[in-house]
């Protein structure tokens, strides 16, 4: 089923419309009523420069290591990881995402564009966790893989994956940081820029078991956004469970509608949830 249309021209969710945001790892996800758009007619932020700073010791595709001469300019064939956005007068000015969780009624939609377009660009969620992977555990991806292709003569070939290429979508939740990661796989010293259209979404989750799955099971259009997520971290549990009581609703085939109406209404009436006060009409 398309959603697009829940969508407005910048990508983002309209006002009393619905967003999902799926776990890969563990099949759930976390449904949303956007109640408002806080920052309604302002959706963007022109950052400047990558927050790469000056004298930042970076490692290389060769394994070496290189200093950043000036701030935001990426060193040739080098890459960075756990990297936050910086701002001043925000809850974390080390990271301009991050609020705790008792701020359960707001997420943030970001679509992250860089400059130049062809840098590497991916995500570690929690910070320094990288998701990506490749046959289950057998390949772990990255900004900063550089996998052998060719074992009798490694020199032959490399790979490379778990990554963008000029932006990614999030949706950032309270009580996790998330890193950035970057990469200049090119043989020049670039300029970046950095540039957000965002939503700050003011935010319930439906208080109905049918009205779930038939979001989940696409009945009911809403916006998916599927998180870059491999493996299970404890971090991002516990951050879900501290900010609205649970992990998020697991996906159920079509045959096993009454198991999901079941174990979706155990949540909703669960202590731990209705506790948060989390839940609209």
């Amino acid at each position: 089923m398309a959603t697009t249309y829940v969508t407005d021209k910048l990508g983002l969710v309209k006002e009393n419309e619905h967003l999902t945001v799926y776990f890969p790892q563990n099949n759930k996800a976390m449904v949303f009523r956007v109640v408002s758009r806080y920052n309604a007619g302002f959706e963007n932020i022109d950052y400047g420069k990558l927050p790469i700073e000056s004298g930042t010791i970076l490692k290389t595709y060769e394994g070496s290591n290189v200093t950043v001469a000036a701030t935001g300019r990426f060193p040739a064939r080098s890459y960075a990881t756990g990297v936050k956005f910086k701002m001043s007068n925000v809850w974390d000015s080390t990271d301009m995402w991050y609020v705790p969780y008792t701020w359960t009624n707001r997420v943030w939609h970001s679509k992250l564009m860089v400059r130049p377009s062809f840098l590497r660009v991916g995500v570690q969620i929690p910070t320094n966790v990288n998701q990506q992977r490749f046959q289950r555990e057998q390949v772990v991806g990255g900004v900063d893989a550089a996998i052998t292709t060719y074992d009798d003569n490694p020199s032959d070939g490399t790979a490379s994956l778990g990554f963008q290429r000029g932006g990614i979508e999030l949706v950032h939740f309270p009580e996790i940081h998330y890193g950035y990661t970057f990469g200049n796989d090119t043989n020049m010293a670039l300029n970046t820029r950095a540039k957000f259209v965002y939503g700050e979404y003011i935010v319930e989750i439906p208080n109905s078991a049918e009205f779930i799955y038939s979001i989940l099971s696409r009945q009911v259009p809403s916006h998916w956004v599927s998180m870059p997520t491999s493996t299970t971290d404890s971090q991002i549990n516990q951050g879900l469970r501290k900010t609205w009581g649970f992990e998020g609703f697991t996906l159920y085939p079509g045959l096993k509608k009454a198991t999901a109406i079941q174990d979706y209404n155990q949540i909703l009436n669960s202590k731990d949830v209705q506790g948060k006060g989390v839940t609209g009409q």
